[in-house]
């Protein structure tokens, strides 16, 4: 036997040191707002890249504009007439799709700008299905049919231009 006791007792024991996990409430708020910051950047990133890129049926108004002389007047009163039914049905309801003749023509002109509403959309109410349509002026159909859709799509946007 050992005349001293504490000869058998070992060192102290040190706590291990403190990890990363779990995290102090303090990290995790400053997490969530990390997120909700990140998420904030990344909608108005969106946001702006949608603004800044032109409706389709801008585009497509556009695209038609250049593309006005090559076209036939069929062709051509066909195509406006396609562009503005979709825009129709698009900002006005389903309901618009069934509109034919006299009652399309005075859907497009009561829902025209104010500046073109000279009662010149009967052409595509009726003339887009006789025989062999004619158009009297290829620029003023086509800036007719342009404004129909600036005015639907983003009236902001026209009264700009006006």
């Amino acid at each position: 036997m050992n005349a001293d006791p504490l000869a058998d007792l070992r060192g102290l024991h040190l706590p291990p040191e403190p990890g990363l996990w779990p995290l102090a409430p303090g990290w995790w708020l400053l997490l969530a707002a990390l997120l909700v910051l990140g998420l904030a950047v990344v909608w108005l990133w969106r946001h702006r890249a949608q603004k800044r890129q032109p409706h389709p049926a801008l585009a497509e108004a556009a695209r038609l504009q250049v593309r006005a002389q090559s076209l036939d007047d069929h062709a051509l009163i066909t195509q406006c007439a396609a562009l503005l039914r979709r825009v129709a049905i698009q900002q006005h309801g389903p309901h618009v799709a069934g509109l034919a003749g006299t009652a399309w023509a005075q859907f497009l002109e009561s829902h025209a700008p104010s500046g073109s509403r000279d009662g010149g959309w009967s052409v595509f109410g009726e003339a887009r299905y006789a025989p062999a349509p004619t158009v009297s002026s290829r620029e003023q159909l086509v800036a007719a049919c342009r404004a129909w859709v600036v005015h639907a799509v983003d009236p902001e946007q026209h009264h700009a231009h006006v």
